[in-house]
């Protein structure tokens, strides 16, 4: 249903997650968009990060790799790096980076594994805010730590971690 609301003179849709505005210059957390869901936004609300609307496997590895791949990146802006890397290091279609490298999803082809701080807002504004359909499991993220280890996110206590996390977990 659309409106326009007097009150703030903006043309206004209900979606699950309640009253958006429709400012087409404008996005927000929780819209369909660009084959997905907005969990992240930067301060100019014209930029920011999609998640497919659901896992894309339940049992994927990191990866298992002779040596460090140097997958290292760990800020909001790194996972695509991150997951270029790893894709190169392996042609295992099987492992959560190439899953994410190799998706077709709603139209779009531009998916990639998210660093750890790219992971923490999704986890903040989907699974604490029930968008999605995200389960209290842990997550891969693209951000190697060192020979054995990956940086996850756990979205049933909101916790990310790097200690003891073999990569082929």
């Amino acid at each position: 249903m659309t409106i326009f609301n007097t009150a703030t003179q903006k043309a206004e849709r209900y979606t699950k997650n309640g009253w958006k505005k429709l400012d087409a210059n404008e996005r927000y957390i929780g819209e369909d968009f660009g084959g997905g869901i907005i969990f992240y936004l930067d301060s100019t609300k014209k930029h920011g990060l999609i998640a497919a609307p659901a896992d894309q496997s339940a049992s994927a590895q990191w990866g298992y790799f002779k040596e460090q791949l140097g997958a290292y990146g760990k800020n909001m802006g790194d996972g695509k790096q991150n997951t270029d890397i790893i894709a190169k290091a392996t042609a295992e279609k099987n492992i959560a980076a190439n899953i994410c490298g190799n998706l077709n999803l709603n139209g779009f082809s531009d998916w990639f594994l998210p660093a750890i701080e790219e992971l923490k807002p999704m986890y903040y504004n989907f699974k604490a805010k029930a968008l999605g359909n995200f389960s209290s499991t842990q997550y891969w993220s693209s951000s190697e730590t060192d020979f054995n280890n990956a940086w996850i996110m756990d979205f049933g206590l909101g916790t990310d971690t790097e200690n003891n996390v073999v990569k082929n977990y």
